[in-house]
């Protein structure tokens, strides 16, 4: 992916981020579970499917915004359903829930 203001990715945090294709598709291969023997370069395929669609949805929405990661995620999640992955896309889903209560608990643990 190249870098263009488009694939600026603003963080729940309020920080901006470059959209990295290897970081994403970490991700979605997580989605699809260890034992499910996923090809590398289809990983990829996807990924960069996702980052087209949303980036092109996203500036013709917000005008060239950086995409908020809350949008990337529900991509992703819309992407594995439309696929038939409906089990990766829950558990992308699930991993995004765990990570968001993780959060929660350091800053309250900061706060204390």
């Amino acid at each position: 992916m190249k870098r263009h203001t488009e694939y600026l990715v603003r963080k729940r945090d309020g920080r901006l981020e470059w959209l990295r294709a290897t970081k994403l598709a970490r991700s979605v291969r997580h989605a699809f579970g260890d034992d499910e023997v996923i090809a590398e370069d289809a990983i990829l395929w996807l990924t960069e499917t996702i980052g087209t669609a949303l980036t092109e949805t996203s500036a013709s929405e917000t005008g060239g915004e950086p995409i908020p990661s809350a949008a990337l995620a529900e991509a992703v999640e819309h992407t594995l359903r439309c696929l038939g992955r409906g089990d990766a896309a829950e558990r992308y889903a699930a991993e995004g829930r765990s990570r968001r209560r993780r959060r929660a608990l350091l800053e309250s643990q900061c706060d204390a």
